[in-house]
């Protein structure tokens, strides 16, 4: 375990705190433990363009989320006094929080599948944050560093994605800030900013490395396939085009 090193410690007080704590709501049904990396969702059926399952996912958010003994016994100290189902539901969601970040939606939906009630859900959710084991902003920059890093999805596609996933408009824009810079977005000219630069040559050289797999093939069929490639990312025709001209397809 190498993370949350910050956490605080908990009291069991913090039981009623917990209940005004903002969070993410569920309907109250079971449900299985959503792929973290595939938040696609304008068509989550035809996402398989989106990195959601094996090593991708792994890759996507690397940020080796775990809890140290310090903040599990932050969260064991909330669990004090309270019943042996609740001690349950905080020692198996930390293990669900080791592998990677997870939204407020993850971890509640998680709950819910593990037999946990709405209510509980909460409180053990309410916990984490208060101990920053878990966080909506470190989720979201992770994941909008790491699907653009690894998918070069477009901006507008990272931020309907972490929409879906209950994430906040205050945390979206500050991850895509971090990334893409003040306009938070591609640069629709000349970069004006490092940030802006970066991001446009990360994506010029993504595209030249697709480009290299039909080298042989008709112009138009190569341009046609890059094209769909980076409209299925979300990137506008504009960008298409710029693209087509930097790398002279």
């Amino acid at each position: 375990s190498t993370n949350s090193t910050k956490a605080t410690r908990i009291s069991s007080q913090s039981t009623a705190a917990a209940l005004q704590h903002p969070v993410v709501d569920l309907p109250d049904h079971s449900a299985t433990e959503p792929c973290a990396g595939s938040a696609q969702q304008p068509s989550r059926s035809s996402s398989a363009n989106t990195a959601s399952q094996g090593t991708d996912s792994e890759d996507l958010q690397s940020s080796n989320v775990t809890c140290s003994t310090d903040s599990s016994d932050a969260l064991l100290g909330f669990a004090s006094g309270n019943s042996d189902e609740v001690h349950a539901a905080i020692s198996r969601i930390t293990r669900f929080l080791d592998f990677r970040e997870r939204c407020a939606s993850e971890v509640l939906t998680k709950l819910q599948s593990l037999g946990y009630s709405r209510e509980l859900a909460r409180q053990v959710l309410t916990a984490l944050q208060e101990s920053d084991i878990q966080s909506d902003a470190r989720f979201a920059e992770g994941f909008v560093r790491g699907y653009w890093r690894s998918k070069a999805q477009s901006p507008a596609r990272l931020a309907y994605e972490l929409r879906s996933k209950g994430v906040s408009q205050a945390h979206i824009d500050a991850a895509l800030t971090t990334v893409f810079g003040d306009t938070r977005q591609l640069p629709r000219s000349e970069p004006g900013s490092e940030a802006e630069e970066q991001t446009w040559e990360h994506l010029v050289e993504a595209c030249r490395r697709k480009v290299e797999y039909t080298q042989g093939e008709p112009a138009q069929k190569r341009r046609a396939k890059l094209a769909g490639w980076l409209q299925r990312r979300g990137h506008s025709m504009s960008t298409v085009f710029r693209i087509f001209d930097a790398i002279g397809i």
